[in-house]
């Protein structure tokens, strides 16, 4: 249905570099996908996952805090919460290739703090006030109202949730509507990207 709804769409009258262009952009758009299917370790060796654990920990402290990460990938970010002794982390990811690799992944050998869940950044699969810390990075912008609620669903009052990066560096839909959340930005160099944007809620849940 999709598929049939864009080639209706689409002019006939394409140039060649326009016909390129799309191509390009829908590669873009499905590498990452391709990447997670057909080899995850791919990702951990890009230059973008090469940035600076002292960037994030300078944000947030993870010691001794139950911690959830959104989206988590190949663990990037859940790794960096459990080399700083969080109490336990849960690392969500919907992809099941995905939370094979992690599952698989020499660094979890012996943990008994760390565990990889199935499901969704706008479909949590926690109780309110479950997290003390939520973090996630490149995930955060597609249904911006249904993520931020489930966030902040399940971060206890006086909780963090860190988007690491959460946004390129423009000010844009999600950088308006996280302002007027509460939450404070800055920006950070990812390696062989450029810079992009964190952000950071400490929770008040008297707040909205």
């Amino acid at each position: 249905e999709i598929f049939e709804r864009v080639v209706k769409e689409t002019s006939e009258n394409l140039s060649r570099e326009e016909i390129r262009k799309a191509e390009l952009e829908v590669l873009k758009n499905v590498n990452d996908w391709i990447v997670y299917i057909v080899d995850p370790s791919v990702y951990d060796s890009l230059e973008f996952t090469k940035w600076d654990d002292k960037l994030l920990t300078d944000l947030v402290h993870f010691s001794g805090k139950r911690v959830v990460d959104l989206g988590a990938g190949t663990g990037r970010l859940s790794f960096v919460a459990v080399n700083e002794k969080a109490r336990v982390v849960y690392a969500v990811e919907p992809m099941r290739t995905l939370r094979e690799y992690l599952k698989k992944s020499p660094k979890v050998k012996g943990l008994g703090n760390f565990y990889v869940v199935d499901g969704l950044i706008e479909e949590i699969p926690f109780e309110k006030d479950f997290a003390d810390v939520v973090i996630s990075g490149h995930v955060f912008g597609d249904f911006i109202e249904d993520e931020f609620g489930e966030m902040y669903r399940v971060t206890r009052n006086g909780g963090d949730i860190v988007l690491f990066p959460g946004n390129s560096d423009s000010d844009n839909e999600i950088h308006e509507f996280l302002l007027t959340r509460g939450f404070r930005w800055g920006r950070f160099k990812e390696p062989g990207v450029g810079y992009v944007r964190w952000y950071h809620l400490e929770v008040q849940k008297d707040s909205f």
